[in-house]
């Protein structure tokens, strides 16, 4: 366009915003200006309290005053669409603002700004944000953010987060997190945050954390933590913890803490630890629980239970609690190191414990080791080396 030209068009744009001009048949047509009502095509240089356009809306600059235009069709500008209500495919250079909602497709050189609801497609160099809930397909070049809740699609460059719940997937460079719930898959090369229940799958580069309960899988590079309950898999390349109750199986190359009942398998490089019962199978350096272990139990130093072991334990140090029933193969059967040393707590066994050492205070089967005690022998038959038996 020639330099005259372009002026001449600025010039008949800047007169119309004083006085607007429409041109059409039953409603339909051009309107050049400030025209607040329009259908068809719409030129203005800047929008100023508008109400209403179905069709094509070009602007130059940024709106004025917009808080009440509903614009349904497809709005562009140098600067960007802005209004209450916008409806079809925005495209800004900058950006694209709605204050009570945004449907459709919305694309912002900057990013893509909604004070009430989002839903369908939004993408923004800098990031799609929205103080109520989203709906659809998000991509932020640093961010996707949402007040309530989004459901769909969430893509960001360093973080993605809700404020309620998050439904679908939410992925992001650096962080994501869900004010309240997951369902779906949530990831972040730092981690990621659950505030309230998870149903899917958590991934974090160093952690990933859940603030009640879980139902899936719970990964994190570092850690996994997870407040209230959790069934399915938590697996943290350091630790993982689990607050009440774990159902399924739990991986900590460290540790894993469980703070009540632990029912499946249990893993952890130096403990694993259950505030009440294990049942399944636990492999650690150490292994114990605050009241009964059940199923089959590898402690490397230690397996030990505060109330009874049944089944299958097998230790190089130590195994014990005031109950043993089944199969103990350790070096020291009925001892636990208390209080810097090593005590012996075994008041009944029952089955076969074998070992350097067996001692228990009444014996129901039989101990192979090189010292034996069964207390409830006879005097002459209580410690005896090689074997020991009481039927």
């Amino acid at each position: 366009m020639k330099p005259r030209m372009f002026c001449a068009a600025m010039a008949s744009l800047l007169a119309c915003q004083v006085s607007a001009l429409q041109l059409g048949v039953g409603g339909y047509g051009l309107a050049l200006g400030n025209e607040p009502v329009a259908k068809g095509l719409r030129l203005n240089l800047r929008d100023h309290q508008v109400q209403r356009v179905d069709g094509l809306n070009l602007t130059l600059w940024k709106a004025k005053q917009n808080p009440e235009a509903a614009i349904t069709g497809i709005g562009v500008g140098l600067v960007g669409p802005e209004g209450g209500r916008l409806r079809g495919l925005m495209v800004g250079g900058l950006g694209v603002r709605a204050q009570t909602s945004l449907s459709g497709i919305a694309l912002g050189g900057a990013g893509v700004g909604v004070e009430g609801k989002l839903s369908g497609i939004a993408a923004g160099l800098a990031g799609v944000g929205t103080e109520g809930d989203a709906k659809g397909v998000f991509v932020g070049g640093l961010g996707v953010g949402s007040g309530g809740r989004i459901t769909g699609v969430a893509l960001g460059g360093l973080g993605v987060g809700a404020g309620d719940d998050v439904t679908g997937v939410m992925l992001g460079g650096v962080g994501a997190g869900a004010g309240e719930n997951l369902k779906g898959i949530g990831a972040g090369l730092v981690g990621v945050g659950v505030g309230e229940n998870l149903e899917g799958l958590v991934l974090g580069g160093v952690g990933a954390g859940v603030g009640e309960n879980l139902k899936g899988l719970a990964l994190g590079g570092v850690g996994v933590g997870v407040g209230e309950e959790a069934v399915g898999l938590v697996l943290g390349g350091i630790g993982a913890g689990v607050g009440e109750n774990l159902k399924g199986a739990g991986v900590g190359l460290v540790g894993l803490g469980i703070g009540r009942d632990l029912s499946g398998v249990g893993l952890g490089g130096v403990a694993v630890a259950a505030g009440s019962d294990i049942r399944g199978i636990a492999a650690g350096g150490v292994v114990k629980a605050g009241e009964r272990l059940t199923g089959l139990m590898v402690g490397a130093l230690a397996v030990q239970a505060e109330e009874r072991i049944s089944g299958i334990a097998g230790s190089l140090v130590s195994i014990g609690a005031p109950a043993m029933r089944g199969v103990m193969v350790s070096g020291l059967n009925g001892v636990v190191f208390r209080d810097f040393w090593f005590r012996k707590v075994n008041q009944r066994m029952s089955g076969i414990s074998v070992g350097l050492l067996n001692t228990t205070s009444q014996l129901r089967g039989a101990q192979v080791g090189l010292l034996n005690y069964a207390g409830n022998n006879p005097r002459w038959l209580r410690l005896l080396p090689l074997a020991n038996m009481h039927l």
